[in-house]
């Protein structure tokens, strides 16, 4: 989903704005009373539906324009004093317009806030009728737009819990939050988890397939083999394998005696691999043949070398399912290296190191000495600063709470986030975030803006 246009009329009794969105990041400028926050409320309200926002708010017009699944989507809330209605264009297809009679004209309850509230409680009773169902069910298959405030109260938008569909996530709460975070982060592990048990498996399935391939020997194939094969080849197999072995710890004894062998097997072929050559070179031949030279001289091969010439077939295959193992190992690993990368170019200023612990895939932090060597070590994230969480909670959401594209409101990030961290904050940010991601941030900060201009909205305190 992507957001295109955004258009206000009236609201409030006053306010004017039409904002035109980037594709990926949208920085909301301006001074104290310009309409940041009100242009946040607006397309929560909208996209939800907020009833409670939508009839209790005085305004003429609020339309959004967006795209969704190829499709331009068009939600237009117009309000009377009498009526609000909510149409709905999808493509080409117009729905049946949602209706809701207004008890008291919104103009009239900016002044009185227990009549407000009145109001408030008087729509979140609101249900759709028979021939409305459609339209309330297009707003359930949408996308939820995510509303991060951080640091801050809760507001009335998501402080209404029987609201007819609640969809906002605000992460105000830091304690709730934290929560979240472990939960996200958790489920992103045991995914990449998962990967990587699947990738062992295959690794292994590779190794105890090659121990039954064929054992005759063509003379053709020990050529070809031994033009790529050394002893650096060998070495490389045995780190990879006693690697492999000392992370699948299922069997400490069984694990040794394996390694055992996997060094002894490998000293055999060192000195197999490294006497052929030594051999070829002393009769003159030379690994890439010539084609000239003598057939005779061509066909000679080191009779150890023939005879374990399967061996080095299979050492080498084994290699290529290594590599292939360590490609998609890291390829399986990249989100979550990033992550941690991310949040960890924030926490050393702190000297702190976050991690995942591989035993329950959760998040813990190690605290460094003067010569960065930890000295305290897994400590649980409720230990963090404020600061520290606003910044953990922020990316964990953005990098494992979007699983498909989704809106993330971010209301003034900079709370809390020392000068230096703003400078930093949105290019860490854009790090985490999913390429199919749309950032609207609202923000004061110049440091957060950076060199950014070409992504602001600058909002004026005046009508546009």
């Amino acid at each position: 989903m992507k957001l295109q246009k955004l258009e206000i009329k009236n609201l409030y009794g006053f306010m004017n704005k039409t904002i035109d969105f980037n594709k990926q990041l949208n920085l909301l400028v301006g001074i104290n009373g310009s309409g940041k926050t009100s242009v946040l409320n607006v397309i929560s309200w909208i996209m939800q539906p907020s009833w409670v926002d939508l009839c209790t708010i005085e305004f003429k017009k609020l339309q959004i324009e967006f795209y969704y699944e190829s499709k331009k989507h068009v939600i237009t809330c117009t309000q009377t004093e009498s009526n609000l209605t909510i149409s709905i264009k999808e493509g080409t297809k117009q729905h049946k317009p949602l209706i809701a009679a207004l008890t008291i004209p919104p103009s009239n309850l900016i002044s009185n806030p227990n009549l407000k509230e009145f109001a408030r409680g008087q729509y979140e009773k609101l249900q759709p009728t028979p021939d409305e169902i459609e339209a309330w069910t297009y707003f359930l298959n949408l996308p939820n737009p995510i509303v991060i405030s951080i640091d801050r109260k809760f507001d009335e938008k998501s402080e209404r819990k029987n609201d007819s569909k609640l969809r906002v996530k605000n992460i105000s709460n830091q304690t709730n939050s934290i929560e979240s975070v472990k939960f996200y982060s958790n489920e992103a592990f045991s995914i990449y988890n998962k990967r990587i048990i699947d990738l062992n498996k295959i690794l292994r399935d590779e190794i105890l397939l090659s121990s039954f391939e064929s054992t005759i020997i063509d003379l053709n194939n020990v050529r070809k083999s031994s033009k790529g094969l050394s002893v650096n080849d060998v070495n490389k197999l045995e780190i990879n394998i006693i690697k492999f072995l000392e992370e699948d710890n299922s069997d400490q004894t069984t694990t040794d005696t394996l390694k055992n062998a996997v060094k002894n097997y490998a000293a055999e072929m060192r000195t197999i691999v490294d006497n052929y050559f030594k051999l070829r070179k002393e009769k003159g031949l030379n690994t890439n043949k010539d084609k000239k030279q003598d057939s005779k001289n061509n066909l000679f091969i080191d009779t150890n070398y023939i005879i374990n010439s399967n061996q080095f077939t299979r050492i080498e295959k084994i290699l290529k399912a290594f590599s292939k193992y360590e490609e998609d190992s890291s390829t399986a690993y990249r989100a979550i290296d990033i992550y941690l990368k991310s949040i960890n170019h924030f926490l050393q200023d702190s000297s702190k190191d976050l991690f995942f612990k591989k035993e329950n895939g959760q998040l813990y932090f190690n605290i460094k000495d003067k010569n960065n060597k930890p000295f305290i070590f897994e400590q649980t994230i409720d230990g963090l600063s404020s600061g520290e969480k606003q910044i953990l909670i922020l990316f964990t959401y953005l990098a494992f709470g979007n699983t498909t594209g989704k809106i993330f409101i971010i209301d003034e990030p900079e709370i809390s986030l020392h000068p230096k961290w703003q400078d930093d904050f949105l290019q860490q940010l854009r790090n985490v975030t999913p390429t199919d991601t749309q950032l609207i941030i609202a923000t004061h900060s110049p440091s957060i803006v950076g060199e950014l201009e070409e992504d602001c909205k600058i909002l004026l305190p005046y009508n546009e």
